[in-house]
């Protein structure tokens, strides 16, 4: 279910009733996904008690290295957002597994990327995804030992998020899930809902 959150001060409850996602990624969680639109996980979270809401920062085609660096797309996610988020759900590497990865590099490139939100938003907790690509199977057991390393480096306010290749793949090899081994079908996009509000705190 997640870490909670608690507040100090009235001001403070007033700020954060909402709880804010930011939502960080590739294609795979673009704003034009229904998973990710205010209809989709947003929506049911908020079956019960609206008090979530979301943007979205994610950019198609981008792996974990576009990500990191002064001039990459965490520093400009942080200098652009007016909200504070609470969840930060990150959806990074499979654009990455069909490259030729140094782990030292990627971890270091990723690590960057999560220190920057932590320093920019230190109560918000931030949650990894661990990717699934059809023909990369190998490399995407490689990759999701080497987040949850990262998650253990930094597991004050990181966490664990859904594993796609649990989900995703479906047992099916992706069949229903994906529409071609890598982007979330319609079914898809409804597993993917319901596998993160599965990790959320609601």
């Amino acid at each position: 279910m997640g870490r909670g959150r608690c507040c100090t001060t009235c001001a403070e409850a007033f700020v954060d009733f909402f709880e804010n996602i930011l939502y960080v990624g590739d294609s795979t969680s673009i704003a034009a996904n229904s998973w990710t639109n205010d209809n989709g996980l947003v929506g049911s979270l908020n079956a019960g008690v609206y008090n979530w809401r979301s943007v979205n920062v994610s950019s198609g085609g981008s792996g974990v290295v576009h990500w990191a660096g002064a001039g990459g797309f965490a520093a400009a996610a942080v200098a652009s957002q007016t909200r504070i988020p609470t969840r930060i759900l990150v959806t990074l590497g499979a654009n990455d597994v069909a490259g030729t990865l140094v782990e030292a590099t990627w971890k270091a490139d990723y690590l960057d990327v999560l220190d920057r939100f932590h320093a920019a938003w230190p109560d918000a907790v931030v949650y990894l995804s661990r990717p699934w690509v059809r023909t990369a199977t190998t490399d995407v057991d490689t990759v999701a030992g080497w987040i949850a390393d990262i998650q253990a480096a930094r597991s004050s306010f990181v966490e664990l998020g859904p594993d796609e290749r649990v989900w995703l793949e479906g047992g099916d090899d992706g069949a229903t899930n994906t529409t071609d081994g890598i982007h979330f079908s319609a079914a898809g996009q409804t597993a993917a809902a319901a596998a993160w509000y599965a990790v959320l705190p609601h």
